[in-house]
């Protein structure tokens, strides 16, 4: 047998054999915007913990439990990779076998260099290659996964999950899992809803009555949640109480 039939065997195995694609970048990038005022809300409310992934500009990663997530999503591209120690691609559960080079063989050159570079902190530093049992690219504004959509959340991918859900229904998870009060989940739907229509360029206004609730419970960490407000270029020209 052929080391590419091998490969074709292995990937048949693993669920992997076929590449889909189901979204768009453009769909994350306002999953993200729900995602970053989200966590603003949480921030205000003196949350440090935010909702697990936490942001460095372009970069989302969340580490707890056996699950790690490198996201990467500008406004070109988007590219994940995702090891969760609960699924059966992981070498945890696999006698040390790691998917990543099935998992990979399809991403494009551009898009590769950045997933190795993600990858870094998902590379135990006796094995042979990184640990990840999930991964995602982009192609001409579509996010790309070996094998079918529901694979890729089967195992890890679930992780963001809620960045490509439709608004409402995001909200409503969030509410859900925060115990988010009406009245908030209402002022996010509403400053959400101005951002998207905005031109990416154009500053909104944060109104006085969202300030208020988008920003209240003493607002204990005004000036982080603040931050995040002006990297939306949303400005909220008021004090904290």
């Amino acid at each position: 047998m052929t080391k590419s039939e091998l490969l074709h065997n292995d990937a048949s195995l693993y669920g992997i054999e076929k590449r889909t694609h189901t979204f768009t970048v453009m769909q994350m990038q306002r999953g993200l915007l729900l995602h970053d005022l989200l966590r603003c809300a949480l921030l205000a409310q003196g949350s440090t913990d935010s909702i697990g992934m936490q942001r460095d500009g372009s970069l989302l990663v969340q580490q707890r439990n056996g699950r790690h997530l490198a996201l990467e999503i500008t406004e070109r591209y988007a590219v994940a990779i995702v090891h969760d120690a609960a699924s059966a691609r992981s070498p945890l559960n696999n006698g040390g076998r790691s998917a990543y080079s099935l998992l990979v063989r399809e991403v494009p050159r551009a898009r590769m260099r950045t997933i190795e570079r993600l990858a870094v902190g998902l590379h135990p530093p006796a094995a042979s290659e990184p640990w990840a049992t999930a991964v995602l690219w982009s192609e001409a504004g579509l996010l790309c996964t070996p094998g079918s959509w529901s694979s890729f959340l089967a195992h890890g991918g679930w992780m963001i999950e809620p960045l490509l859900m439709e608004p409402r229904s995001a909200l409503r998870g969030y509410q859900r899992a925060h115990h988010l009060r009406d009245g908030l989940v209402t002022a996010l739907t509403s400053l959400f809803e101005r951002r998207t229509q905005a031109q990416p360029e154009q500053w909104i206004v944060l109104e006085r009555s969202e300030f208020d609730i988008l920003l209240d419970a003493g607002r204990r960490n005004f000036t982080a949640a603040n931050e995040i407000l002006l990297n939306l270029k949303i400005h909220a020209p008021y004090r904290a109480s």
